[in-house]
């Protein structure tokens, strides 16, 4: 009977690692996104620009660049709100949706800052549009429509 369990066990390990996430377009729950959100604050707050933006998208490094380097919040952002954007397909396309946090606070430089991050799980995991969260970037609500730039209360 102890030589069957070795290699059950031993199967059930391999097909929980090949199993793989969720396929890419899958909300993640707010809890999820929330998670990911602390992670890239935890890493920016250490300095950690390239394992930040390695949890984010191909814009980074350029909006880092704007934002800046020196003017990373020392405390993590308040979330003054929450939505979620649907994934969309339109002419072969496909846009990820996920979890938007609306961000506000006061940077390195003592600025007051409003923006909004995207959670999305791209197949692989979860990522984020605009893990530079103390820039002033916001997210549209479909492929259709602009990001709108209204100041947020926090």
């Amino acid at each position: 009977m102890t030589r069957l369990r070795i290699p059950l066990v031993l199967v059930l390990a391999v097909a929980a690692c090949t199993s793989g996430g969720p396929p890419a377009g899958t909300i993640p729950s707010v809890e999820q996104a929330r998670r990911h959100l602390d992670e890239v604050v935890r890493m920016a707050r250490a300095g950690d620009f390239d394992g930040m933006c390695a949890l984010g998208d191909g814009n980074c490094e350029r909006i880092l660049d704007m934002a800046g380097r020196d003017a990373v919040p020392p405390d993590p952002p308040k979330v003054v709100g929450t939505r979620m954007v649907p994934t969309t397909s339109s002419n072969g396309q496909q846009s990820f949706g996920g979890i938007v946090f609306v961000l506000c606070g006061v940077d390195g430089r003592g600025e007051p800052y409003d923006s909004e991050m995207l959670v999305f799980n791209d197949g692989n995991g979860l990522r984020a549009i605009n893990p530079v969260y103390w820039g002033p970037t916001r997210i549209a609500s479909s492929p259709q429509t602009a990001a709108t730039f209204e100041p947020v209360s926090c």
